[in-house]
């Protein structure tokens, strides 16, 4: 994974089954999501922003694979397909 590859914690406030975080991608800044649904995945811990940071690593490598994938998205959206 490259080096200038990161993402911020979660968002503190989210409207909807997701969690909205920030994607570094070198000099590209572009939003990304995580559902519910992988969150549960991920932990199902009723406190979805410590799921997020106790799997921070995993979730960046995930963003990672969908940014190489997709190039040219402007917004990168988790689901539980992206961590089987």
């Amino acid at each position: 994974m490259d080096e200038t590859f990161e993402i911020s914690a979660p968002e503190t406030v989210t409207t909807g089954d997701f969690l909205s975080f920030t994607i570094l991608d070198g000099a590209r800044e572009r939003p990304g999501r995580i559902t519910g649904t992988a969150l549960e995945m991920l932990g199902g811990d009723d406190d979805r922003r410590q799921t997020f940071l106790a799997n921070f690593e995993l979730i960046r490598k995930a963003a990672y694979a969908m940014c190489q994938n997709n190039p040219t998205v402007d917004l990168v959206v988790l689901g539980s397909d992206s961590f089987r």
